[in-house]
């Protein structure tokens, strides 16, 4: 059972098969698009991308079998989105295997925040988020605070 509680303005609990995570959020940043937060939202559940439970947005990394499967972090899931939308790709990979959205292995870039609604400043540390919790979980997150 997954559950998302208000206790104040200023924090977030959400519980998803009894784990519970307590987010502090200054502010509430209702200003990203509907249709955009929908599309993150599902990608995120529907179990399409794997995750990447590092800084980086995409690593295209073999794996043992010499495999290089596509991982994302949720901000990479984000990216994605974007790129399919516009009609672009991520970058051919670097030397360890990181793919760029718009020049950046990390960060969300200033033309998918603002595509997206997104201030330049996200109230949630997607980074830590995303090395924590899985994406049903920050979905949870994602779902009640932007």
């Amino acid at each position: 059972m997954v559950e998302v509680l208000w206790l104040n303005p200023y924090r977030t609990v959400a519980v998803l098969d009894h784990t519970v995570a307590f987010i502090h959020l200054p502010e509430r940043h209702p200003q990203m698009r509907p249709l955009v937060k929908r599309a993150w939202l599902a990608a995120l559940r529907s179990g399409k991308y794997d995750q990447l439970r590092s800084g980086a947005l995409h690593d295209r990394r073999h794996d043992a079998q010499g495999k290089a499967p596509g991982r994302y972090s949720a901000a990479g899931v984000l990216c994605d989105i974007y790129l399919r939308a516009t009609g672009q790709h991520w970058s051919i990979p670097d030397t360890i295997g990181r793919r760029y959205c718009l020049g950046n292995p990390i960060a969300v870039t200033a033309p998918v925040r603002a595509w997206a609604g997104l201030p330049e400043r996200l109230p949630i540390n997607l980074i830590q988020l995303n090395q924590h919790y899985s994406f049903p979980f920050i979905a949870l997150i994602i779902e009640a605070n932007l």
